[in-house]
C-alpha cells in the first residue's frame, strides 16, 4: 500500500520512524522529511511551491492517510488532510486516520475519518496488510 504520514514538522523523527518501519513491511511510503526548513516561506518561494505540489501529489496518489494529531495543529498538515478528505470524497480512497489525543477539529469526525488514540494502533492494522 501507498502511505504518507502528515503532522507537524517538529514531528519529523517521529515521520521518519514510522516510514522507516512501514517500508521494512513492504509498504511505499511518500516522504517529505527530507524537505528543507522553508520558514519565512516569503524568503523560500520555489522551495514552498515545489513541496506545496509534491505533498498534495502524494496524498492525491497516496492508498492510506495518517495525520499525527497536535495541541497546536501545522497548517500544512491540516492542508493535506483537506487534500486526504477531498480525494475520498471523489474516489473513496485514501483511508484516513487521525491519530492522538488532541482531536480538536471537526473534520477529525468526518464519516471518512478513523480516530485512534495511539499511532500503534494504525502500525497494527498496517503491519496485517
Amino acid at each position: 500500500m501507498k502511505i504518507y504520514i502528515a503532522s507537524r514538522s517538529s514531528d519529523r523523527k517521529l515521520v521518519k520512524k514510522l516510514n522507516k518501519r512501514l517500508e521494512q513491511s513492504g509498504h511505499i511510503i511518500f516522504d517529505w522529511t527530507w524537505h528543507k526548513n522553508t520558514k519565512p516561506y516569503e524568503k523560500h518561494r520555489k522551495l514552498a511551491k515545489d513541496y506545496s505540489i509534491d505533498d498534495l501529489t502524494y496524498v492525491k496518489r497516496c492508498d492510506v492517510f495518517i495525520l499525527i494529531a497536535s495541541e497546536f495543529p501545522g497548517a500544512g498538515s491540516m492542508t493535506e488532510l483537506g487534500m486526504a478528505l477531498f480525494s475520498y470524497s471523489c474516489f473513496r480512497k485514501p483511508k484516513i486516520y487521525v491519530v492522538g489525543s488532541y482531536i480538536n477539529n471537526m473534520f477529525f469526525y468526518h464519516p471518512s475519518v478513523t480516530l485512534l488514540q495511539s499511532i500503534e494502533k494504525v502500525m497494527e492494522k498496517l503491519e496485517r496488510v
